[in-house]
């Protein structure tokens, strides 16, 4: 019977070299050295490190395996500063001294002679002749004689008209003055005929001024005012004419400056 035919033994090939290894006396004298190194390590670290306890293979291992247990660290002494004490010192205010004022009384002065009657009345009478005011000639218009002034201010200056102008009812007053009026001040106009017949006293505010067709100019040295004005019933003939200034508040009239130059017109109806 023919079976399956046998297989060829299979040839054995050329066996390799094993690769060249460490030699086991340098292994473990390797070992042993790495084990002395730590050995010195840990005992040189032993009196600077916490003390470790060791367990055996045996025994069970606690969680974690190195248990390090502390010293008790040695109190530190805390020098404490003595306190220096403090001395207090209170000033007690002293009781000042009471002083009695002594009043002495002054000398009665010595008598002045008395002068006699005689020698009174005749000191009377030169003092009188030394004060004595001299008299005005000069005629003042009324309202003057009726106001006083106490703060000498210049007075006005005449402009126009000039001196002889003839007007009928109506005339255009044109002067200067250094400032301007104050609220409570208003210039008098004061017009009067020459024989006495006939006069008036105007008195007017800046604003009247304006408001009737007047004018204010301001130029060096103070202010020109224009002043429209009627004649009133003075008669015809010569006029005259003249300007001062007045406080007008309530509770007393007073002059504020003195009245100007008088200058005449003439007036023909």
């Amino acid at each position: 019977m023919i079976g399956p035919p046998e297989s060829p033994e299979p040839t054995p090939g050329p066996r390799a070299d094993p690769p060249p290894g460490i030699s086991v006396v340098v292994v473990v004298l390797l070992v042993v050295g790495l084990a002395v190194t730590i050995t010195v390590v840990v005992l040189a670290l032993a009196d600077s490190l916490p003390s470790f306890t060791w367990f055996g293979a045996s025994e069970p291992l606690p969680d974690p395996v190195l248990v390090i247990s502390t010293r008790t660290p040695t109190p530190v002494p805390v020098h404490t500063p003595t306190p220096t004490p403090t001395r207090i010192v209170v000033a007690v205010p002293t009781r000042r001294a009471t002083r009695t004022a002594t009043f002495t009384l002054a000398p009665s002065p010595t008598p002045l002679p008395t002068a006699t009657a005689a020698a009174t009345a005749a000191a009377t009478a030169e003092r009188k002749e030394q004060t004595a005011t001299p008299t005005l000639t000069a005629t003042l218009p009324p309202t003057a004689a009726r106001f006083v002034t106490s703060t000498p201010l210049p007075v006005p200056l005449l402009l126009e008209p000039s001196a002889g102008a003839v007007f009928g009812n109506k005339v255009r007053f044109k002067f200067s003055w250094y400032r301007r009026l104050l609220p409570h001040e208003k210039f008098s106009i004061y017009v009067w005929s020459a024989g006495g017949r006939g006069e008036f006293d105007w008195w007017v505010s800046e604003e009247e001024l304006l408001f009737g067709g007047g004018a204010i100019h301001p130029v060096p040295g103070g202010f020109v005012y224009e002043i429209n004005s009627g004649l009133g019933h003075l008669p015809s003939g010569d006029a005259f004419w003249q300007v001062a200034v007045f406080d007008d508040r309530p509770g007393g009239k007073r002059m504020v400056c003195g009245w100007s130059e008088a200058r005449g017109i003439v007036v023909e109806r």
